[in-house]
């Protein structure tokens, strides 16, 4: 039997109890009574506990013409809490895929996490309807939750494209090294003069903010071989490096002192 939450900052609904406490509630947020909700940042109300979670249904349709990607941003105030979006769970005529075809997760941490959708990843998996999943870890959390619709394609300003270049120069030389940036950066040799890199704000588990500063660097199990490069110490709004399962000697406090 599901139960039902009560009417507060966000109206919460519990859509399915799963088999009762071993699987948690999954509460089905709405605003206003739509079960879609609008572009906005979010503080619910609702308890968000262990084993719980709470869904947030938005909409990727173009409406007016004009391309943009999409920005969930999860800040956890206390507590403990993971994100997770995949889509469409339906398309622009109201049908619904057996399985969606885009899935994406943050790491599991406390602070603030970040799920960007390039535009070119929700024209190939369809744009519609997509779910943003936060799950609680801990005995209560607390979170913010942004929903945020980007028209300006953000890319990496020249200098932090330099560093990512000086990257593959210093640390990619074994073979089947640097896979996140084969396409992305001129060194690799994989593209002509005249080609375009991938855009590396669009990669997969790469973030950038709004203005296409680097803000988290990913690049574990890369098959890196080299000192820690200095280079990374321009990434001046880099907020997470991940460079763990490589071959990497020198100090990361030196690069970022």
């Amino acid at each position: 039997m599901c139960a039902r939450g009560a009417t507060l900052a966000l109206l919460a609904v519990v859509s399915c109890c799963l088999g009762g406490a071993a699987w948690g509630a999954d509460i089905l947020m709405t605003f206003q009574g739509d079960p879609v909700i609008p572009p906005g940042s979010y503080e619910p109300a609702v308890e968000l506990s262990r084993g719980d979670s709470h869904t947030y249904y938005f909409n990727t349709a173009v409406v007016n013409g004009s391309q943009f990607d999409f920005e969930i941003v999860l800040e956890v105030l206390r507590g403990d809490a993971d994100l997770v979006v995949e889509g469409p769970i339906s398309d622009a005529s109201g049908q619904f895929p057996a399985t969606p075809t885009l899935q994406r997760f943050s790491l599991h941490h406390t602070g603030s996490e970040i799920v960007f959708l390039p535009r070119e990843d929700l024209e190939d998996a369809g744009r519609g309807l997509y779910s943003a999943t936060v799950h609680g870890f801990d005995e209560v959390s607390e979170y913010r939750i942004t929903l945020e619709e980007a028209y300006t394609s953000r890319r990496p300003p020249l200098e932090e494209q330099a560093v990512l270049e000086a990257v593959w120069e210093k640390c990619c030389h074994s073979q089947n090294a640097c896979y996140e940036l084969e396409f992305a950066v001129r060194a690799s040799g994989y593209l002509g003069p005249d080609e375009e890199l991938d855009n590396f704000c669009h990669q997969r588990d790469q973030t950038c903010d709004s203005e296409g500063h680097i803000t988290s660097l990913r690049l574990s199990g890369e098959n890196m071989e080299c000192e820690m490069p200095e280079e990374l110490g321009n990434l001046k709004h880099l907020v997470r490096l991940e460079m763990e399962d490589n071959f990497l000697f020198g100090s990361v406090e030196r690069v970022f002192e």
